[in-house]
Parts: C-alpha cells; sequence; structure tokens
C-alpha cells in the first residue's frame, strides 16, 4: 500500500510576486522531481495552487492542498524552496502529514525552508 500524503500551506508576499510564484510553479514542469511524475499527474498535483484574485490591502497570498504521494510532496517541496529562493522576503508555513502519522512542518522566512519533524504536532 502507498502512503498518502496530506500537503497544505500558504506563502504572503507582495501583489507582485504572485505572478513570480506562478511562473516557478510552472517552470517547474523542466525540473528533476517533475521528471518522476506522468505529466497527468504532474498537471494533476500542481493544480493545488491556488492563488488570490483580488487585492486585499497590502499583502498577497499564494496557497497550496493537496492529497498525494511522496514525488508529489518532492515537487511542491522544490516548488517552496524556488520560491524561498527567489523571493527571499516571501514567508509560508506548510503542513504535511501522512496516513501513517508523520508529521512535518515547512517553514518558509528568509529565503530559507526550514523543516521540522514530528507525531501528533
Amino acid at each position: 500500500m502507498s502512503r498518502f500524503y496530506n500537503v497544505r500551506g500558504f506563502i504572503d508576499c507582495d501583489y507582485p510576486e504572485l505572478e513570480k510564484i506562478r511562473e516557478i510553479v510552472r517552470g517547474s514542469r523542466e525540473g528533476p522531481e517533475a521528471s518522476l511524475l506522468e505529466p497527468d499527474t504532474f498537471d494533476l498535483y500542481t493544480a493545488g495552487w491556488l492563488y488570490q484574485e483580488r487585492r486585499m490591502n497590502w499583502v498577497a497570498h499564494a496557497f497550496f492542498g493537496g492529497s498525494m504521494r511522496r514525488p508529489g510532496v518532492d515537487l511542491i517541496f522544490s516548488h517552496v524552496t524556488s520560491i524561498s529562493e527567489e523571493i527571499p522576503d516571501a514567508e509560508g508555513v506548510f503542513f504535511i502529514e501522512s496516513d501513517e502519522g508523520d508529521n512535518q512542518r515547512w517553514i518558509m522566512s528568509h529565503g530559507r525552508v526550514n523543516t521540522l519533524h514530528g507525531k501528533g504536532f
């Protein structure tokens, strides 16, 4: 039986940076993590990205949510890492939980992604 993961999180950024995030996600089709996925699976997993459509005050948001196997988690982690490196002022938190109770948190801040591991976060 394959392990499934529930991945959900958000990124805070400036409004012009939302388009940069979209470009990073679209461009990841050529990356090494994408090559591990069938094209239909890649499209399914990247469809979990949602972008704030309307301005609301001064902070923009990009969101991700989806259930997937490990190669999908690796793909989304590569997105988060690339976004953090290319937009160092962006901040975010992602929650990753497996169907077997293994949990992670990805904390995105200052151009880096820190990973926390644990059970029962």
